[in-house]
C-alpha cells in the first residue's frame, strides 16, 4: 500500500464513528449508541425513571418499571460507521433478534426513513401547489398578457402564443415549414 492509500484511508476512519450495539438483559431489545455504554445506561435510567421526561411513557420504560427490572446493557457488536450507515447496523440486530414484534423496539429505522421521505416529498408538493396557487391569483393580468403574446416561431417564421411555442415546434406543421425554408 503506497502512502496515498493509507492517507485515504485514514481521512474516511476519521469520518467515521465507533457505533455499540447492545442488548438490555433480560429483555429483546436492541439499541445502539457512539457514547460509552455507562452513559447510554444513565441516559435509559433518566428516561425510565424521570416523570418530567418526555420518553418517560414508551412501552420499553414502563416495562422495565412494571417488571421492576434493573437496566444492564451488554454489547452485542462494534463497528466503525458513518452517520448515514449507523441505522442500518442497528437495524439488521434488530431483525436478528426479532425484537420489533414484542413491540419494545417500535423503531424500523429502514421503513421510517422510507415513509419519512414520502411525507417530506407530499408536505414540499402541497407546498409548491400552493405557492403556485397563490402566484396565480396575484398575477392573474401578467399571466394573462403572457398567454395572449404572440411571437414569430425562430424555426419557422409563424405567429403563434409565447405560451404555446414548445409546443408548436414539436408539431408537423413547424416541421414541415421548417424544411421548406432550408429547402429554399
Amino acid at each position: 500500500m503506497n502512502y496515498i492509500t493509507i492517507l485515504k484511508i485514514i481521512i474516511k476512519m476519521d469520518k467515521l464513528k465507533k457505533l455499540i450495539v447492545y442488548k438490555i438483559d433480560g429483555i429483546n431489545y436492541i439499541g445502539s449508541t457512539i457514547e460509552s455504554l455507562n452513559k447510554r445506561k444513565w441516559k435509559h435510567n433518566s428516561d425510565c425513571y424521570n416523570v418530567k421526561n418526555k420518553n418517560y411513557n414508551i412501552s420499553l420504560y414502563i416495562h422495565i418499571r412494571e417488571k421492576s427490572l434493573q437496566i444492564k446493557l451488554i454489547p452485542i457488536a462494534y463497528y466503525f460507521v458513518s452517520n448515514k450507515s449507523r441505522r442500518y447496523a442497528e437495524q439488521y440486530w434488530i431483525n436478528k433478534y426479532d425484537s420489533i414484534n414484542n413491540w419494545l423496539k417500535s423503531i424500523n429505522w429502514i421503513n421510517k426513513k422510507k415513509k419519512y421521505h414520502k411525507e417530506y416529498c407530499k408536505k414540499k408538493k402541497e407546498k409548491k401547489k400552493e405557492y403556485n396557487k397563490e402566484y396565480r391569483e396575484k398575477n392573474k393580468e401578467i399571466i394573462k398578457k403572457k398567454q395572449k403574446q404572440k411571437i414569430n416561431c425562430p424555426k419557422c417564421n409563424c405567429v403563434v402564443s409565447k405560451r404555446n411555442i414548445s409546443t408548436h415546434q414539436k408539431s408537423k406543421k413547424c416541421k414541415k415549414l421548417m424544411l421548406l425554408h432550408h429547402q429554399l
